[in-house]
């Protein structure tokens, strides 16, 4: 049930007491994490540590500046955004935490395709054996944003005015406010589902093969030479919060983001795994709801269990 008539309690909820990095507030110190990479446009501060505190779940990167295992001689790469990075859950409860035991090299951000192929090129020390690739449709974003980024001669910080000042989120942050009450423009919304209460955007990761057709066909040839030098590929589709709660709403905009989402996900396979010789293909089964943050867009613990199993079953 969409929600038209939010009320303090449950904006509270939503905004000040659910962890949700979209929201101004905790994105802003998200933000401060990160660095400009000339080549890359973003890295993660390197070597970080850092408790609950700062972000509402532990949270550490490595030596490289990325995040989870980190071993560029292995012979297994993991690609993917955010969900590939691990995120939203406490150290030791990512999908990565107690897998590879022979070792692996985690590309997995926030970026485009052609970001991974530059992180690859820059890393890669060792044989190509295995490459998990995580599709989730926010890389078509990503691909378009980071191309565009490209062009302009700024740092990622300059092109997307990203601004981590305190000021800055609290206007933000009111907007957002304004936004859910339906004051101001934006199209997040709060639906009650299984007796919690969700913040969803019918509007998430949308793919628009009309206004981005060039920039997705340079990345997906970007990706392909980098998955075309593994003797093998598995890749998971991770079906979005959006998608999961079709079956709970009766509100059309949300049945028409999982049509625009399965779009963008046949179009992956015809272009990438198509054209691969040996790829693995899981089709997101299995995923509910319930493996998702109510406010975040991220996997809880759960997910990132349901996805260490699936790993687990390829033999990781």
């Amino acid at each position: 049930m969409i929600i038209d008539d939010l009320d303090d309690a449950v904006l509270d909820e939503v905004l000040f007491d659910s962890l949700n990095l979209a929201f101004p507030l905790w994105t802003r110190k998200w933000l401060a994490l990160l660095e400009t990479d000339a080549d890359v446009g973003i890295r993660i501060k390197k070597d970080l540590k850092l408790g609950r505190e700062v972000l509402g779940f532990s949270f550490s990167s490595n030596r490289f500046g990325l995040r989870g295992p980190c071993d560029p001689t292995s012979s297994t790469a993991v690609f993917g955004t955010s969900y590939a990075m691990g995120f939203s859950v406490d150290d030791g409860d990512n999908w990565y935490d107690g897998l590879f035991r022979d070792g692996a090299m985690n590309y997995g951000m926030p970026v485009g395709l052609r970001e991974f192929e530059i992180l690859f090129d820059r890393h890669h020390a060792g044989t190509c054996g295995t490459a998990i690739f995580f599709y989730h449709p926010n890389i078509w974003s990503h691909v378009s944003s980071y191309a565009r980024w490209r062009l302009g001669g700024k740092t990622t910080f300059e092109h997307f005015r990203w601004d981590t000042s305190l000021q800055g989120a609290l206007e933000k942050s009111l907007q957002m406010v304004k936004t859910l009450r339906g004051t101001g423009a934006g199209r997040s919304l709060v639906a009650e589902i299984l007796g919690r209460h969700w913040l969803l955007n019918p509007a998430y990761a949308k793919f628009d093969l009309d206004g981005g057709r060039a920039e997705y066909e340079a990345g997906v040839d970007a990706l392909l030479r980098v998955l075309t030098r593994f003797d093998r590929v598995l890749v998971f589709r991770i079906p979005t919060k959006e998608e999961l709660a079709v079956p709970h709403l009766d509100h059309a905009p949300f049945a028409a983001l999982r049509e625009d989402h399965l779009r963008g996900w046949a179009y992956f396979k015809a272009a990438v795994v198509a054209r691969l010789k040996t790829c693995v293909v899981h089709e997101g089964e299995g995923f509910t709801l319930a493996d998702h943050h109510p406010c975040d867009t991220h996997w809880n613990r759960a997910g990132n269990a349901k996805m260490r199993d699936l790993l687990i079953e390829q033999g990781f």
